[in-house]
């Protein structure tokens, strides 16, 4: 089944509420147990404080966008862990499936073909000492921090120093299924050159075109 956590911050936060919703009143009839119901409203509350301070990222640094990245991770994978629960119960009908938002169950298994489109950075954020906060977008779709249709993530490639002949030249560094992406860099690489590129993966690992490299300092 293709992963039906959406990547988009207001599609999530959608389907967050519908299935919490559906989750508070109806987790016995789930085969939820309380207190795993209340361990994953506490990680729902959690993440909601954390997406609030957010907003000041901006302004107030990388110590707000961390403590948000991180929640959303910690709740994201629990919410997989018990979603994977609930649907591996042969009582669990398309009805509640439906209206915890979950998808409808698809039988035949489709292959998504090699990404064509490229991503391009359009921001990286060095406001924080030893620290590139990395954004992106698709290059067909720059008003949206989606991902094309069947890209599963972003491959970001880096290089410190003189720059790159070529993807073959940089290191991968990370695979991030959103954007931003942030790199804590070590001490002795203060004040040298970042060379970041980025390229899009589909679920069979297959990668399209890089995008162009984008050179930043790393504050020290």
């Amino acid at each position: 089944m293709p992963d039906w956590v959406p990547r988009d911050e207001n599609d999530l936060n959608a389907l967050l509420t519908t299935y919490v919703d559906y989750l508070t009143p109806n987790f016995a009839a789930l085969g939820v147990t309380a207190p795993k119901k209340d361990a994953f409203l506490s990680l729902v509350a959690a993440y909601a404080s954390a997406r609030a301070a957010k907003t000041a990222y901006e302004n107030q640094g990388a110590p707000i966008y961390q403590t948000y990245r991180d929640r959303l991770e910690t709740l994201t994978s629990e919410w997989r862990l018990l979603t994977g629960e609930i649907t591996a119960r042969r009582e669990t009908t398309p009805t509640q499936r439906a209206a915890l938002g979950l998808p409808a169950l698809d039988t035949i298994a489709t292959t998504a073909g090699v990404p064509a489109s490229k991503p391009v950075i359009v921001k990286v954020d060095g406001s924080q000492r030893l620290i590139h906060i990395v954004h992106w977008v698709d290059e067909n779709t720059p008003g949206s921090k989606g991902k094309p249709s069947g890209v599963k993530r972003a491959i970001l490639l880096l290089k410190i120093g003189a720059a790159p002949t070529g993807p073959s030249d940089m290191e991968e560094v990370a695979a991030d299924t959103a954007t931003p992406y942030l790199n804590s860099f070590a001490e002795a690489d203060a004040g040298k050159t970042a060379h970041w590129a980025i390229c899009w993966e589909n679920s069979s690992m297959q990668r399209g075109p890089c995008s162009a490299v984008s050179s930043w300092t790393i504050p020290g």
